[in-house]
């Protein structure tokens, strides 16, 4: 788990919003918490990765005015409701419409914390230019033993020049292998293999 990510949450409610602030920090998020959505909307730093946990009832502005606004904005992070039993249909409704999930109130600790996994998920794939229902494991079986071996370099970031000397090979090997291993994966970026590279070994 990183902290190199931020849990936007916000309620009206003070004690809804420190519960959920509260068990978030306990699995070691780093969260910033809002008493409206305008008030998010004036502070919050799109360029900090993460995601976005929003109550939907809220006097001012409702968690959906709230989510047709970032959607206008074409803001980059997930989001996912709070919500209450009689708000679930409308909840599902923006679903459909690209929100990530939603939580019923009192909000489940473990669904909680593994939907809010998801939503980074999504958030660090958007990041690297991947999308989630792409059949990684099928084209990682496309490639051959050396294509996996030179990309599994590649997502660690190394150089031609240093996987050569790790594989005992030459560099325009590799820089063949690599070229072809891409190609076959259908991604462009040291980033993109690593995040590959997470499905993959999930998959196993």
């Amino acid at each position: 788990m990183t902290t190199s990510c931020l849990i936007r949450i916000i309620d009206d409610e003070p004690n809804a919003l420190e519960a959920v602030a509260f068990m978030l920090k306990c699995e070691g998020y780093e969260t910033a918490c809002y008493r409206s959505a305008r008030d998010f909307l004036v502070d919050d730093v799109p360029s900090i990765p993460g995601c976005v946990l929003t109550d939907i009832r809220m006097p001012e502005m409702s968690g959906l005015s709230l989510f047709e606004t970032l959607r206008d904005r074409h803001y980059p992070h997930p989001l996912l409701f709070m919500t209450a039993f009689t708000d679930i249909e409308v909840a599902v409704d923006a679903m459909k419409n690209g929100a990530v999930d939603y939580l019923v109130k009192p909000v489940n600790p473990e669904k909680c914390i593994a939907s809010v996994a998801r939503a980074l998920k999504i958030d660090r794939q958007r990041h690297a230019g991947l999308t989630g229902d792409v059949p990684w494991h099928d084209r990682w079986s496309s490639l051959t033993e050396r294509e996996k071996e030179v990309v599994s370099w590649v997502g660690k970031g190394a150089l031609s020049r240093q996987i050569a000397i790790e594989l005992d090979i030459s560099q325009r090997t590799v820089e063949v292998h690599r070229a072809n291993a891409l190609r076959k994966l259908g991604v462009t970026s040291p980033a993109q293999v690593a995040l590959i590279l997470s499905e993959v070994e999930q998959s196993f």
